[in-house]
C-alpha cells in the first residue's frame, strides 16, 4: 500500500467517525430540547416551548417534534406556520408508513388553511427593474412568489424592495385572518448621485512588491508544514504497525526491519519538510507584515486662462 492510498484511507476513517459523532450529538441535543419544550408546555409557557420545539426540529425533525411544534404554533395563533409544519409532518409520516399520523396532520392542515391570511405582492412590468429584490420580514421572495398569494401569520409584516442605484422602499402591512391583502410595489426612485469629485485628488499609497511575495511565501510554508505533519503521522503509523505485526521481544523479522526503516525515512522527510515549511512561513510573514508602503502620489488640477494644468507626483 503506497503512502497516498494510506493517507486517503486515514482521512476517510476520520471523516466517517466525525460524522457519526456529530449525528449522535445532534440527536441527543434535539431530544433534550424536545423534553424542555414539553416541560415548558406543561407550565403554560407556550411561546418558550415553541422556541425549544423549533430548535429541536432544526437538529432532528422527528414526527413527535413536528406534532408538538404544530400544536404549539397553533395555540399562538400563528396559523400559517402551524399549517406548514402539519404539511411537513404529513409528508414525513407518509414516507415512514405512519398512516394514522399522516391523516391526522393532513386534517389539521386542512382545518387551518381557510384561516390563513395571505399577502399578494404586485409589481407591474414597468416597475420590475434590473436587480430588484423584494423581502417579506427579511426573507427574500423568489420571482414565483411575486404576484401570487403568499401565506403569512396574522399580524404585522414588513415589505422591503431594493435595487442597485435605487432608494429602498418599505411598507408595513397588517395581515388579517382569512383575507388576502394586496401590496403594490412602486417604481423605485433613483438614489442621489454621488457627490462631485474635489479639484484635488490623490491616489492611495501603493504597497511594496515584497508584500505579495511575503503572502505567497507564507502560504507555501504553511502547505509544506502541513505536508510534513502528514508524513510524520504516516511514519508513526508505519512504525507502530511494523512493531505490532512483525516484532517480538527477541527481535524483528527481516520484513519488520525493512518496514521500520521505511518509517524512519518517512520521519526524516517529515522533520525536514516541517522545519523548512515553518522557516518559509516565518520569513513570508515577516515580509508581509514589515514591508514598507510607498508614499502616495497626489494629483492636482488647476484652471488658468486658456489652459488646464495638471501636476503631482506619479
Amino acid at each position: 500500500m503506497n503512502v497516498r492510498t494510506l493517507g486517503a484511507i486515514v482521512a476517510c476513517v476520520l471523516a466517517a467517525g466525525s460524522a457519526r459523532a456529530d449525528d449522535g450529538s445532534q440527536a441527543a441535543l434535539a431530544e433534550k430540547l424536545f423534553r424542555t419544550g414539553r416541560a415548558l408546555l406543561a407550565e403554560g409557557k407556550v411561546r418558550e416551548a415553541c422556541e425549544s420545539f423549533r430548535e429541536s426540529k432544526q437538529l432532528d425533525p422527528t414526527p413527535g417534534t413536528l406534532v408538538n411544534l404544530g400544536s404549539c404554533l397553533e395555540a399562538l395563533g400563528r396559523t400559517a406556520s402551524a399549517w406548514a409544519v402539519y404539511r411537513e409532518l404529513a409528508a414525513r409520516a407518509t414516507k415512514r408508513g405512519q398512516t394514522a399520523r399522516a391523516e391526522h396532520a393532513s386534517q389539521k392542515a386542512a382545518e387551518l388553511e381557510p384561516q390563513i391570511p395571505t399577502l399578494e405582492i404586485r409589481i407591474p412590468a414597468p416597475h420590475r427593474i434590473d436587480g430588484l429584490v423584494v423581502e417579506c420580514d427579511g426573507i427574500v421572495l423568489g420571482s414565483a412568489a411575486l404576484g401570487t398569494r403568499v401565506p403569512v401569520d396574522p399580524g404585522g409584516h414588513q415589505i422591503v424592495a431594493r435595487a442597485p442605484g435605487r432608494k429602498a422602499w418599505t411598507a408595513s402591512v397588517d395581515a388579517v385572518a382569512s383575507r388576502s391583502t394586496p401590496v403594490d410595489v412602486p417604481l423605485l426612485a433613483p438614489s442621489p448621485s454621488d457627490p462631485p469629485a474635489s479639484a484635488a485628488t490623490s491616489r492611495p499609497g501603493s504597497s511594496s512588491p515584497l508584500r505579495p511575495f511575503g503572502i505567497g511565501l507564507t502560504l507555501v510554508g504553511g502547505a509544506a508544514t502541513v505536508t510534513g505533519l502528514v508524513f510524520g503521522g504516516l511514519a508513526k503509523m508505519t512504525n507502530d504497525d511494523a512493531t505490532r505485526e512483525t516484532c517480538v521481544p527477541a527481535g524483528c523479522t527481516a520484513e519488520g526491519v525493512a518496514r521500520i526503516r521505511r518509517a524512519d525515512d518517512l520521519a526524516t522527510v517529515s522533520t525536514v519538510v516541517t522545519v523548512s515549511g515553518l522557516s518559509l512561513a516565518a520569513v513570508g510573514a515577516a515580509l508581509w507584515l514589515l514591508a514598507p508602503t510607498r508614499p502616495a502620489g497626489g494629483t492636482r488640477m488647476s484652471v488658468g486662462p486658456g489652459a488646464v494644468l495638471v501636476g503631482g507626483t506619479f
